[in-house]
């Protein structure tokens, strides 16, 4: 049976095959577009300056805004709002 071993379909019909790059997936780049930072004022910003997916350094980080259509709640303590709530580097945030 003269079945498509090429795998998948839909190509040009001149055998060769699209490469589909995954791009890699960083934490870094899910907190900046999903969470705002104000960072100290001695914090170094000149990668930022040309680079928007530039990360500053998580210690000069003074306090990070959350947006939220929903109220935030604790999943530890369920307060709502978080009372005081902590962000980790991977984005979840509790009291």
């Amino acid at each position: 049976g003269g079945g498509n071993s090429g795998g998948g379909g839909g190509g040009t019909g001149n055998g060769h095959r699209r490469t589909v790059r995954r791009q890699v997936y960083r934490k870094e780049l899910f907190l900046q577009a999903n969470f705002r930072f104000l960072v100290a004022d001695w914090a170094d910003l000149k990668g930022s300056a040309t680079d928007p997916d530039h990360m500053v350094d998580w210690d000069d980080v003074v306090l990070v805004e959350i947006g939220s259509a929903e109220p935030l709640r604790c999943p530890i303590c369920f307060d709502e709002p978080p009372v005081c709530p902590q962000v980790t580097l991977c984005g979840h945030a509790f009291c």
